[in-house]
Order: structure tokens, then C-alpha cells, then sequence
């Protein structure tokens, strides 16, 4: 998102004053076991990282329209794909899961699945559900959806797809949670509504700003998030359901892809004000960046309690990145019963793409802005 590269060039200009402050739960060490350089591998920006079951990782690398694989000591094995619309081409490869230990890459150009065995070859392409379709069946009146996209694809020929409505009218038998507007839902292939498996918080626009070029994401506003697990099985959603003078309230929500809810819990997250030289840095950085605010930039007065979460490969365990932009990066841990379970602190320069209790995959960016890969191993 834009408003994170904002947050990366203020804290190049300010010190790192203050750190998150985290539960009173384990401190889980990383011990760095693989490290793929990007100067030695001639790799440009990377886009997402995946893991296979035998710890091949593939990474996108959007400007080249391929992939690259590398072995689980960080060898490389092979290239994948070039620019253009045939079979084994990408457009704009932004999706990417787990169909057992076939990766499929979706395309947003071409409304695209493209399925790669575990041996870097084409399998098949297919074409993604053209929209949503209720079956006669299913209670009336049916909503209607501007167009779906898939983030998980299943054994059973489904899909679970991130559903975007034409309004903000959805029927009463859908049970849609005050707050929320857009849902995940489970279709057949050609499109066919199955269930809804979870809802998503309405964005806020507060953090919305008006440029004259439009309108840009305000700088350190807490945005609801939500994190899909890469082979499908679990939808998890955050939002802040209140805050006091001291603490956020974090609702947190995770379901299973078949609708069953995992857990749901009120994460308490202390709050900590934004230090003045922060601020003053956003301030400026944002102005210059969003081509002239139509009125002055009013940011929060603390941080966001979160910025972000990722279920684990092995989806026993969700983690949760505190939103405090100086010091360390500081990851809460939560079980499938939304117990915190262990705190993770990586340098501000690592990024993890891909976590397990066991390891953790990451990019790691150097002064230059080159992205190499770090595989770690967790020690408690």
C-alpha cells in the first residue's frame, strides 16, 4: 500500500525512539538459516513469496512477468513465465495459493488461473468464476456482486472469492455483522454461490484524504485488515471496536473456510503516542508525495494497534504486526483460540512473507532497496 512507503522513507529521517510494546508472553528468537542474496541472484522488487511443502520458494518478480524458484537451501532452480496472455504468460500475477503442492498464480489482466506443478511446469490455465450466481434455491431476494476474486482454490473444484457487492444492500438471510460490507464467499467454478464463509469491516473513511490528484490513504490511520491463508482454510478479519485513554480493543475474528468460526476475541493493545519528528516527517513527505493535499493533513495522535496479519503455512497460528513504525518490527502470535502464544522482534528492514512455529520466510531490504530472502528457524 502507498501509505507504508511513506511510513518506510519517515524512518529513514528519524530516529528509532521507541518500540512496540508487547504482552507479557514469550519472547520467540529467530536464527537466520538461509540467505539468498538479491545482487548475486539478479533479483528486481519482489512482489509476493510462496513455500512449497518441500520448501522450494517462488517468488514474483513483477517487473520481469516471471517467477523464480530456489531451492529450500536458497539455490536457484528455475524461471517460470514471461510477459503476455498464452498459456504459462502473466499480465499481473497478484494472486498466488496452494492447491496441494501445485502453486497457481491468478492473473488480474487476464481473470486467470495458471497452475504450476511441483516441478516448475505448466499444469493447465483456466478461466476464474465470471461473477456470482445464486442457485434457484437460495432465499430471495439474491445480492448482486460487481465481480469476485479468488483467493483460494480447492480440491473440490471451489473457490474462496473476496466479493465485491453493487451496494450496500445485502438481504437478511446473508447475516451480515453491523460494520461490515464485503464477504468472502465458497463458488463453484462457473460461479455458483455455495455459502459465505466471513465478512470483512467497511473501510474507514476517515483515513481517507482529498488530493488534487484524487484521494490518497492518510499516513498512520488504523484501517480494518484481513489475512486469507494460502491453501484457503482460515479467513481472518480485525477491526478496533474501542479504545479508551490507554488501550485499543481489537476485535479479532478467524473462520474456517467452512464457515465455522475458530475463534473470537477482544485483543487489548496498549496505545502509544506518535513522537513529534514522526509526525513532522509524515507530514511533510505525505504533502510532497500526494501532489498537494485540498487541506491540511491531520494525523492520529497514536499509532494504530496493528498494520497487518498472516496465517501460518501451517495454519495453527496467526500473527499479528503491531502497527508502532520506530524501533523494531514486533509481531504478536495468537493460537486458533486467539491466545497469545509467543512475540517475535525482527529489524525494521525485515519483512516476514511467510510464517510456521517451526520457520519463517522473510525479505530483508538492503540501503540500496535491493530485497534478498532470509529464511529463519524459531527458537523459544
Amino acid at each position: 500500500m502507498l501509505h507504508r512507503v511513506w511510513l518506510s522513507l519517515a524512518l529513514g529521517l528519524v530516529a528509532s525512539a521507541s518500540s512496540a510494546q508487547t504482552p507479557a508472553v514469550p519472547l520467540l528468537r529467530l536464527e537466520r538459516d538461509v540467505y539468498v542474496d538479491a545482487a548475486r541472484n539478479d533479483l528486481s522488487p519482489i512482489g509476493w513469496l510462496a513455500v512449497g511443502k518441500d520448501g522450494t520458494i517462488a517468488i514474483s518478480q513483477f517487473q520481469d512477468h516471471h517467477l523464480r524458484f530456489f531451492s529450500s537451501r536458497g539455490v536457484a532452480t528455475r524461471t517460470f513465465g514471461r510477459k503476455g496472455q498464452g498459456p504459462g504468460e502473466f499480465g499481473a500475477m497478484t494472486l498466488h495459493g496452494w492447491l496441494g503442492d501445485t502453486l497457481w498464480v491468478g492473473d488480474m489482466e487476464t481473470s486467470r488461473f495458471t497452475l504450476i506443478g511441483p516441478q516448475g511446469r505448466l499444469v493447465r490455465s483456466e478461466m476464474w468464476p465470471p461473477g456470482v450466481r445464486f442457485p434457484e434455491t437460495t432465499p430471495r431476494p439474491h445480492p448482486s456482486f460487481i465481480f469476485a476474486v479468488p483467493w483460494a482454490v480447492y480440491r473440490d473444484g471451489t473457490v474462496l472469492a473476496f466479493a465485491y457487492p453493487s451496494g450496500e444492500v445485502v438481504p437478511d438471510w446473508m447475516q451480515r455483522p453491523a460494520g461490515t460490507l464485503d464477504p468472502f464467499l465458497r463458488l463453484t467454478r462457473d460461479g455458483t454461490y455455495r455459502r459465505t464463509v466471513g465478512w470483512v469491516y467497511s473501510s474507514n473513511p476517515a483515513c481517507q484524504i482529498a488530493t488534487r490528484a484524487g484521494t490518497s490513504s492518510k499516513p498512520l490511520c488504523f484501517r480494518p485488515f484481513w489475512a486469507v491463508s494460502r491453501h484457503g482454510g482460515i479467513v481472518f478479519t480485525a477491526n478496533i471496536e474501542r479504545s479508551d485513554a490507554q488501550n485499543d480493543y481489537v476485535r479479532a475474528i478467524a473462520v474456517h473456510a467452512d464457515g465455522e468460526t475458530l475463534f473470537t476475541t477482544l485483543m487489548s493493545v496498549p496505545r502509544q503516542r506518535i513522537p513529534r519528528s514522526v509526525a513532522d516527517s509524515l507530514q511533510s513527505l505525505f504533502s510532497k508525495s500526494s501532489r498537494e493535499p485540498t487541506k491540511s493533513v491531520d494525523l492520529p495522535e497514536v499509532f494504530p494497534p496493528f498494520e497487518q496479519a498472516i496465517v501460518a503455512a501451517d495454519e495453527k497460528s496467526i500473527w499479528l504486526e503491531s502497527g508502532v513504525t520506530t524501533g523494531d518490527r514486533v509481531w504478536r502470535v495468537v493460537d486458533l483460540t486467539g491466545r497469545a502464544v509467543g512475540t517475535v522482534r525482527v529489524p525494521r528492514s525485515v519483512q516476514l512473507r511467510v510464517v510456521s512455529l517451526e520457520r519463517v520466510w522473510a525479505t530483508e531490504r538492503d540501503q540500496d532497496g535491493l530485497e534478498s530472502i532470509v529464511v529463519y528457524r524459531l527458537r523459544r
